[in-house]
């Protein structure tokens, strides 16, 4: 009997039963107005009661969850979930919903996965590295045609999912015993770094064929030197296997946002346009007002 444990997509949402204290609503008329709409991308997060990691825990979030940010603070953010309940996040544990790996494995298993007429659960303790799946019954018939169909699967979880090293155990039609098991590698990077932010707040946060681009915006005044700082921080987070990074920082304001988020035409106002950065093979560039 092959001993495992598994859990389905239900059960990748599982709250702990670590103490909290008393989760307090904010009134209506209190509520703050969102300045941004972001998600929950790591596993647990610890809401806490202030912007440092010594103040008291007041529930915990998942990976996936919606939040709306009410502000920034020394690479904090205080934030407001979907049950009202407020609070503050570290800033690289938030970012776009598509950094989250619950929302994508979801889309996987209700869009794709029904083409294949297969099951696939989730590891526990190695949640989206490693697979459990089980085949439709023609494919047990032969080692090597279920081994076919297990690749094809598993290719399209991997650029669907997780582009990292994959452990895939086919498990046969009684769900508890060893059919076959199968480890690829990875295809790309499984994980996007996510710069941690003394100031300001992420944005936008783009990965492909090894470049990155990055979008930030900031609400207070800041000098030249410290826009160049921040840059430069924000863009030494990521290793030499990516091969140009991209940095726009703009004032937090709509016209800003929207320029981040679709990077077409650019704000009218040029004075939103705080820094342009990018980072590759020939050194750095970087032009102060790049909208002008």
């Amino acid at each position: 009997m092959l001993r495992w444990y598994i859990s389905g997509l239900a059960g990748l949402i599982v709250f702990a039963c670590s103490p909290k204290i008393a989760e307090k609503a904010i009134p209506e008329s209190e509520l703050t107005q969102p300045i941004a709409i972001a998600y929950v991308i790591r596993e647990t997060v610890n809401l806490r009661s202030a912007a440092n990691t010594q103040s008291a825990v007041i529930k915990q979030l998942k990976d996936g969850e919606k939040i709306q940010i009410l502000r920034n603070q020394d690479g904090w953010y205080e934030i407001r979930d979907a049950n009202q309940q407020a609070g503050w996040l570290r800033s690289d544990l938030v970012g776009p919903r598509a950094l989250s790996r619950t929302a994508l494995a979801a889309a996987f298993v209700d869009s794709i996965l029904p083409a294949f007429r297969s099951t696939m659960y989730f590891d526990n303790e190695k949640r989206y590295q490693k697979v459990y799946i089980i085949l439709p019954p023609e494919y047990y018939r032969s080692e090597d045609s279920a081994r076919e169909q297990v690749l094809k699967i598993a290719r399209s979880y991997q650029e669907s999912v997780y582009p990292g090293e994959l452990d895939i155990v086919v498990l046969k039609e009684d769900r508890e015993n060893l059919f076959a098991r199968l480890s690829l590698p990875a295809i790309d990077r499984a994980e996007i770094p996510v710069p941690i932010l003394a100031i300001g707040r992420l944005i936008t946060l783009q990965e492909e064929n090894g470049q990155v681009k990055i979008g930030l915006a900031l609400r207070n005044d800041t000098s030249n030197d410290e826009l160049l700082h921040l840059a430069r921080r924000t863009a030494h987070t990521y290793d030499e296997s990516f091969s140009k990074v991209e940095v726009f920082i703009v004032k937090d304001v709509s016209e800003g946002l929207q320029y981040l988020q679709e990077m077409l035409q650019k704000p009218s106002d040029t004075g939103i346009c705080l820094l342009y950065f990018r980072e590759d093979k020939e050194g750095e560039f970087y032009r102060f007002r790049f909208c002008k």
